[in-house]
């Protein structure tokens, strides 16, 4: 059975994820290290549908890369705008506005752990 993994690549059915399969490249991780020569080997690949498939992988790989980066930064913000809630919750002087700070601090905080959960989960893909 091939993995759902290589099924969400566009251009590859469930024959195609197969023959990849049974060639060895039963991830996206291994076709991200395969050659144009090494999927030629594989039944049903010709060298063009090899590049299209390596060039889509690629792209891919690029848009996972851009989504991290973004979600970094956003959760480097949130951090930050936390930590100076915290700060302004400090130097309150009335307790409704110290909890009004400490309540946006938690909230930035859950945000950024959030963003932390997605990124890992783009990492791990």
């Amino acid at each position: 059975m091939p993995s759902e993994e290589l099924l969400a690549i566009p251009g590859i059915g469930p024959t195609s994820a197969q023959a990849l399969s049974d060639a060895g490249f039963d991830s996206l991780a291994a076709l991200e290290t395969a050659t144009v020569e090494d999927l030629v080997a594989v039944p049903g690949f010709g060298p063009s549908r090899a590049r299209t498939l390596l060039s889509r992988i690629d792209k891919r790989a690029d848009a996972r890369e851009e989504a991290i980066l973004k979600l970094t930064a956003k959760r480097k913000l949130a951090k930050f705008e936390a930590k100076k809630a915290r700060k302004k919750a400090k130097s309150a002087k009335s307790k409704k506005k110290r909890a009004k700070w400490k309540a946006a601090a938690g909230k930035l905080d859950r945000k950024a752990k959030k963003l932390a959960a997605r990124i890992d989960a783009l990492k791990g893909e």
